[in-house]
């Protein structure tokens, strides 16, 4: 009777194996019919700023498995609590409310600077965003190599795996420029990277090569906030100089030649004498320091050969998040790494390789400039759709979501974008708007539009580079969440001191 019970008890043991291996593989089998990766798919993510930290969120959620490599000792990239690429007094130039992923909104403690956050409300926001993303942090990405999977050699050894996700950032290796006669110059010339605080330009003649956001900002910092003696703006967009605010900013042509005493002379013939220093605002070139010259071809501020400005064309394992400029960079990285899920668990497929090739080409063609290969601007908003509509969402719903949050992003981009100044280092009036959203009904408002403009014309005038639309009456339906934002608003028909846009 003895044995009899133990062979009972073998025999169940055995079918309890069988049984379990036969659930594990029914497991698998349903995973790859319907559609989601199998366990042994495997995606390296290089780099945890906002691009790293959203890829490995959307691919963790869709069941891939993501290793995310991070050197720094933090999360959160540029923007990190101790980033060095961004400096102290930096401000955001778009509000956060458009800033911020989908569904991923910034808290109010995170907006405690109201609609136009500073480096360390982003910051927290990112560490909050990624706090389940645990990356491997002070770890170098050395090599990624291609076999017959991705070989990515690391300064904590080898792994291999299926697809490779670079997002590491283009704001590590600053764009070349160098002036003739420049080992003659006397005084200091640095890029803007190492700019942090105006402190040690008080009572001294900069320089601020190129008017875009950094060279614009720095320029402001100096002379308002940091009592710098005179700001000259050298912008290539510039034919004749000209003088602001008792000429203390000034803006520039190009800078021609430098000179032995301290002399600086521009593309128009001027001359501005005694100059301390000149802070090189002219951008960053993308660099990829573990691909190998015969898989990307990097040049300055073009990467080649992308596919959608992300897939590599010849290898689409190998995919670019961040690339385009000129962007909403959050949101717009949330939806390609959406797209590259999706391709990577194998609900959609990309087209054939000779159509990847021939779009690289016709895009290359088509550039006066090769610097602006991913630049975007309004192009942006028809891009993030497209990638949206090659990911064949399974929820029409949540499509028609997407939809509005891009149409608002891109409501509130043009609202801004008609308020920034008119010279390049002159008062940011524009970061004083104070924003209220809802994404999901496409409906916005600019609760203190009318203080600002006004301000913006006392300040320049009424003959401006942009014209200010007519005030939108009402923001009605703006009830809810809204108000507790601002409780002091009463969102009705009747406002008028509001700009607002009803989807």
């Amino acid at each position: 009777m003895t044995v009899i019970k133990k062979h009972v008890i073998v025999i169940h043991c055995q079918m309890r194996q069988v049984f379990l291996v036969f659930m594990m593989t029914t497991t698998v089998v349903r995973a790859v019919v319907a559609g989601t990766a199998a366990p042994r798919t495997r995606v390296c993510v290089i780099g945890a700023g906002a691009g790293g930290l959203i890829a490995a969120k959307v691919m963790r959620e869709a069941g891939l498995s993501v290793e995310v490599y991070e050197q720094a000792s933090f999360v959160g990239g540029v923007w990190g609590r101790k980033g060095a690429v961004v400096y102290e007094g930096l401000r955001c130039n778009l509000p956060h409310q458009l800033m911020a992923f989908r569904d991923m909104p910034f808290t109010e403690a995170e907006s405690k600077h109201k609609s136009f956050a500073r480096t360390r409300d982003v910051g927290e926001y990112l560490e909050r965003i990624g706090k389940d993303v645990f990356p491997r942090l002070e770890t170098r990405v050395l090599e990624v190599r291609r076999g017959d999977r991705w070989f990515v050699r690391t300064t904590g050894g080898e792994e291999v795996f299926d697809y490779v996700v670079v997002a590491n950032g283009h704001y590590e290796k600053p764009a070349d420029l160098e002036f003739e006669n420049q080992n003659a110059f006397p005084g200091r010339v640095a890029h803007s990277r190492d700019y942090d605080t105006p402190d040690e330009f008080v009572g001294k003649t900069v320089i601020c090569v190129g008017a875009r956001s950094s060279g614009t900002d720095i320029a402001k910092e100096l002379v308002f906030d940091g009592n710098a003696e005179r700001v000259v703006v050298a912008d290539k967009g510039c034919e004749a100089r000209a003088e602001f605010f008792g000429g203390r900013l000034v803006r520039s042509p190009p800078i021609a030649r430098l000179r032995g005493d301290g002399g600086v002379e521009f593309a128009d013939g001027t001359t501005e004498q005694n100059v301390d220093a000149i802070l090189l605002c002219n951008g960053f070139d993308y660099d990829f320091p573990f691909l190998g010259d015969d898989l990307v071809e990097a040049n300055g501020r073009a990467v080649w050969p992308l596919f959608l400005h992300m897939f590599h064309a010849e290898e689409p394992s190998l995919v670019f998040l961040g690339i385009p400029h000129s962007i909403v960079p959050f949101p717009l990285m949330q939806i390609q790494a959406l797209l590259a899920t999706r391709v990577f668990s194998g609900l959609v497929d990309l087209p054939p390789l000779d159509e990847r090739r021939a779009a690289v080409a016709r895009h290359r063609a088509s550039l006066r400039r090769e610097k602006d290969a991913h630049h975007m601007g309004d192009l942006q908003f028809p891009y993030c759709k497209e990638l949206l509509d090659l990911a064949k969402l399974d929820d029409p719903a949540d499509l028609r979501r997407w939809h509005a949050f891009i149409d608002t992003n891109r409501e509130i981009y043009h609202h801004v974008g008609r308020r920034r100044p008119p010279i390049p280092g002159s008062p940011d009036l524009y970061r004083d708007l104070e924003y209220v959203v809802d994404h999901d009904a496409g409906r916005w408002a600019c609760v203190n539009e009318r203080d600002v403009d006004a301000a913006i014309s006392r300040l320049f005038g009424t003959d401006l580079r942009f014209q200010l639309p007519a005030t939108t009456a009402g923001s009605r339906g703006m009830r809810g969440n809204l108000e507790q934002r601002a409780p002091q608003l009463l969102f009705s028909s009747s406002s008028s001191s509001s700009s607002s846009s009803i989807g």
